[in-house]
């Protein structure tokens, strides 16, 4: 098997020395995954080779896929792109570093350059870039149990020092998971969130409060907080239909009623919710509100009309009727 794995590497060689397009090697970057030639130098320097003739594949897609794969038997190789994409003030290139280096840091721990790589490029000389890329990386190897302890201790440490584009990348974890559960990973990670959602701008509404609700009753005070947070950042949008984050109202609005239900420690905070959704008109909370009236109001007795008193007579009831005279008698 190796011995065909080193002729079809040789004649990718030929290939390439005859100049065949990039279009053409473009589509092939898939397939090299599965090469396992017998020396492994080899196809690292046609690698190199390749990528020095074309410099545009490094951008392609299929190239980051490709690098996600090369390091299981070629890490130096892949690190070297990494360590050298890392400082290219190139934002793509950046970015991919930050996502290839959280990857083989969570997946290979045993290699000795890994997790100080990592440390390196994301938080000792780290651009905003490179930590978008880590948060990639670590949002979406978050759902997977093997890794989400390493996942959520790399969020908690990046969480305060990222802006923008990087706060819609990390809620998007709420996306990818069915539900939150009260394991420590989740908690620091979310208590990392409230604590730094002012920084957010722009976060998508889609999912997060379905998620929050999942982990009730657990952490309610901390679920409490971050929807706090969440209608002072939303307050133009929820009550405006034609966003989308006013489809998130009527999930706010049942999130600060089950809060307001689940006891003392959060009765007063989820009507505090309530009574900020209604005041800045989102959509649903005025509905609800009445509809809660409603109930009180169809519960209240209704008075009991008084009958009219029946006229008796002056001695009491069992008193013989007046006699009157006859006008009609002579």
């Amino acid at each position: 098997m190796a011995e065909e794995h080193d002729r079809v590497l040789d004649l990718l060689t030929r290939a390439n020395a005859r100049g065949e397009s990039e279009a053409i090697w473009q589509a092939l970057l898939h397939w090299l995954r599965y090469l396992k030639p017998t020396d492994g130098t080899v196809m690292e320097q046609f690698l190199e080779a390749l990528l020095d003739q074309f410099p545009d594949l490094l951008r392609s897609d299929e190239l980051a896929e490709l690098f996600a794969y090369l390091h299981w038997r070629y890490p130096d190789f892949v690190r070297r792109y990494i360590e050298a994409w890392a400082s290219a003030g190139d934002d793509y290139f950046e970015q991919l570093a930050g996502e290839l280096a959280t990857l083989i840091a969570f997946v290979r721990p045993e290699l000795p350059w890994a997790s100080p790589l990592l440390e390196a490029i994301i938080f000792d000389r780290g651009t905003a870039w490179t930590r978008l890329g880590a948060i990639n990386t670590a949002v979406n190897l978050f759902p997977n149990a093997q890794y989400r302890e390493r996942a959520s201790k790399l969020l908690v440490r990046i969480i305060p020092l990222v802006r923008g584009q990087a706060w819609r990348n990390l809620f998007d974890l709420f996306r990818i998971v069915d539900e939150i559960s009260p394991e420590p990973a989740w908690i620091a990670l979310l208590r990392a969130i409230e604590a730094n959602l002012s920084q957010a701008s722009e976060v998508d509404a889609t999912f997060v409060v379905d998620r929050l609700a999942s982990l009730l009753p657990h952490e309610a005070t901390l679920v409490a907080r971050i929807a706090k947070r969440l209608i002072e950042a939303w307050s133009n949008e929820l009550g405006d239909i034609s966003t989308s984050t006013a489809g998130s109202a009527a999930e706010l609005v049942d999130l600060a009623i089950t809060l307001h239900r689940l006891g003392d420690e959060t009765r007063e905070i989820g009507l505090d919710l309530f009574e900020r959704l209604v005041e800045i008109q989102a959509y649903t909370a005025r509905e609800t509100l009445e509809q809660i009236d409603n109930r009180f109001r169809s519960r209240r007795l209704q008075r009991r009309q008084r009958l009219p008193r029946r006229r008796r007579g002056a001695n009491g009831p069992n008193s013989a009727p007046d006699k009157r005279p006859d006008t009609n008698k002579h």
